[in-house]
């Protein structure tokens, strides 16, 4: 049995898939394009979603390294909204949204859409009032981009700790938005089906929060084996205190019991 593998098959392949995919119509291209947007934008919302986990779920092992699980929760809302505001960009070169409703209107007569452009239209027409609802969120969204994350806007120079707060409910909002004015174009037409696809899972090994989970499992396995040892005396100071907590709060379990089972014999 020949267990060789053909890279020159494989290289034929990945270039006949390329060559098609630059082949797709115009529109099609498009959304592709901000499907991809919309895919990161969520995965970091995921990433971020791991990182407050551990800041909820597990005090002490946060505390070893509070400014990390802070910076880098805070880095992945921010990478979020930049994706998010590239959805909705009205610079004349960009790939937005609009761009998209607007290339498929003028792509109307053009044979890959003739025949559903009844479906379509109304598809299109619906993304629009998706878009107009969105506004004010979409308006956020894309000061915090020019004020704050794009660059520091000489306006605020005097202000900096003014800024503007993003809730993470407002992002998905805009992704949602973007998603779904996706569903009902390829619900209308099938050419736009090759564009639509899913974004990693939660069950990612290689970046969602199962991984981190992992990671997270035998860090507080260590932090709490009596055998291991930390040369930060600080940190030995902290396990020394959540020992004491873990041994106060089972004493006080213990001491409830006999409470609860007196009380139930009366």
């Amino acid at each position: 049995m020949n267990n060789t593998v053909d890279l020159d098959a494989i290289l034929d392949e990945v270039d006949r898939f390329l060559a098609a995919a630059r082949n797709r119509p115009r529109c099609v291209r498009i959304l592709d394009a901000l499907m991809q947007v919309v895919h990161l934008g969520r995965d970091h919302l995921l990433a971020w979603e791991a990182c407050r986990a551990v800041v909820l779920g597990d005090a002490f092992l946060a505390d070893l390294a509070p400014a990390f699980f802070v910076i880098t929760g805070v880095a992945h809302i921010e990478t979020a909204a930049l994706h998010a505001a590239k959805l909705v960009d009205q610079q004349p070169n960009s790939l937005n949204v609009s761009y998209l409703l607007n290339a498929i209107a003028e792509d109307r007569r053009r044979a890959y859409l003739h025949n559903d452009w009844p479906n379509v239209s109304r598809a299109v027409k619906s993304g629009r009032h998706r878009l107009t609802a969105l506004q004010p969120v979409i308006d956020r969204v894309k000061r915090k981009r020019d004020r704050e994350l794009a660059h520091i806007d000489r306006r605020d120079i005097d202000s900096r700790w003014d800024r503007e707060s993003i809730e993470v409910d407002q992002l998905q909002s805009i992704f949602g938005a973007v998603d779904e004015i996706a569903q009902e174009l390829v619900v209308s037409s099938n050419v736009f089906s090759a564009a639509v696809r899913p974004s990693l899972p939660p069950t990612d090994a290689a970046f969602g929060p199962p991984s981190l989970t992992d990671l997270l499992y035998f860090a507080s396995s260590a932090f709490r084996d009596e055998t291991v040892i930390s040369p930060n005396e600080n940190i030995e100071n902290m396990r020394r205190l959540e020992r004491e907590f873990r041994k106060a709060r089972q004493e006080s379990l213990e001491i409830d019991e006999p409470t609860m089972e007196t009380s139930k014999a009366g």
